[in-house]
């Protein structure tokens, strides 16, 4: 049993099953477990509808449409100096429930395959992982890949247009 702190958070509309619920819990743990993060770890998923992500996503990329993931670092913005033994706290993940569906679709991957591959994405870009440019993206997705595969889930997608996209809200 992990000792990080993953919380899933339902958004209004949206039920979870106990099995996706626990996918997002134990793909989480393994990327914190991969990147050596202390064992008290925290990080909170959130999974939500269209409207809400597209809410967010205006406010904080200025994008008026939905996206799939947005990850919101607790080490964006002004420092703070955490409190001796207090837990670390990465930030946020909010994923929108119908575009990982949509997505799983348009792609013929299995729903948890898709699910997997935007919490592992969430994780790494609260680790610090970033796709501005197409160095970048390549060694974000070759670690995409590595960990999806270590967990039995499909490798993401090989294509990705870098036109003004940028998941990372920070």
């Amino acid at each position: 049993m992990s000792a990080y702190e993953i919380q899933v958070l339902e958004g209004d509309g949206v039920t979870l099953a106990q099995t996706e619920s626990d996918l997002i819990i134990s793909v989480a743990e393994h990327v914190l477990q991969h990147h050596n993060q202390p064992d008290d770890t925290e990080l909170c998923v959130l999974v939500t509808l269209d409207e809400h992500i597209r809410e967010l996503n205006r406010k904080y990329r200025d994008v008026d449409a939905p996206t799939d993931v947005l990850s919101f670092s607790s080490f964006e913005g002004e420092p703070f100096v955490l409190p001796e033994g207090m837990p670390v706290n990465l930030g946020d993940i909010v994923i929108s429930l119908p575009q990982m569906q949509r997505q799983a679709l348009a792609a013929g991957r299995h729903v948890n395959d898709e699910l997997a591959l935007l919490v592992v994405h969430g994780c790494l870009h609260l680790l610090g992982y970033d796709h501005p440019d197409a160095e970048q993206q390549h060694e974000m997705w070759h670690k995409q890949d590595e960990l999806l595969t270590e967990m039995g889930y499909a490798p993401g997608p090989s294509e990705f247009d870098f036109k003004g996209v940028d998941d990372d809200a920070g």
